[in-house]
């Protein structure tokens, strides 16, 4: 086995396993186990590359699209959509309560190149905190002259977009959560009522036997 092999591995079997490595390759002691949100990612990474990479795809076209005035609209939807679907894989690996963390190391992989490169290795010991706001930030070069013809203007009201755009996402999302909340518990408290009438009925029952 070598060490990249351990992060592919069931989460609960990763220290037994580094452990026994660590034998033979004493370097491996080093290792850590990841964290629930970190290990789900490397799954993504190492189940389902091909959606990871249409999302850090569409993050790299949504930062062209925001920084040379293409069609930003298109290319948000684009990417919210990959994320929605990673989200959705990654509910195999981590329960819902690591979905938050989930989905803020993939929003730091697709606001800077560095954090996708670790995020696509499948090696992540811990979550990744994002560098900025959304995909625009990340991964632009340095402008070594001042930009001309508006485009500092243009950057900078798709930043303040790209800014709401995402808060009126994270308000939407959890009022989605509070709302399914609020429907498991109906759901739960309607499934204890019929157990409780289906007990009276048979006691009913029971009685007029008797």
């Amino acid at each position: 086995m070598e060490p990249d092999d351990l992060y592919g591995l069931p989460l609960e079997e990763f220290t037994a396993a580094r452990n026994a490595l660590a034998r033979e390759r004493p370097e491996a002691r080093e290792l850590r186990k990841p964290s629930v949100a970190a290990w789900a990612v490397n799954q993504l990474a190492r189940r389902h590359a091909r959606e990871l990479g249409a999302f850090l795809d569409s993050a790299a076209l949504l930062r062209e699209a925001q920084l040379g005035g293409g069609d930003v609209a298109a290319a948000t939807k684009a990417e919210r959509e990959a994320l929605k679907r990673l989200l959705q894989l990654a509910g195999e690996y981590a329960p819902s309560t690591q979905a938050d963390r989930v989905r803020q190391t993939l929003q730091a992989a697709a606001a800077d190149e560095a954090a996708a490169e670790q995020v696509r290795a499948g090696r992540l010991e811990r979550e990744l905190e994002p560098a900025g706001f959304g995909s625009l930030v990340a991964g632009t070069p340095k402008a070594k002259r001042k930009p001309r013809d508006g485009r500092a203007e243009r950057v900078a009201k798709a930043q303040a977009a790209e800014r709401e755009a995402r808060a009126a996402l994270a308000e939407a999302e959890a009022a989605e959560r509070a709302a399914r909340q609020a429907w498991e518990r109906l759901r739960d408290a309607a499934e204890d009522a019929r157990q409780r009438a289906e007990a009276a009925e048979r006691a009913l029952r029971d009685a007029r036997g008797r």
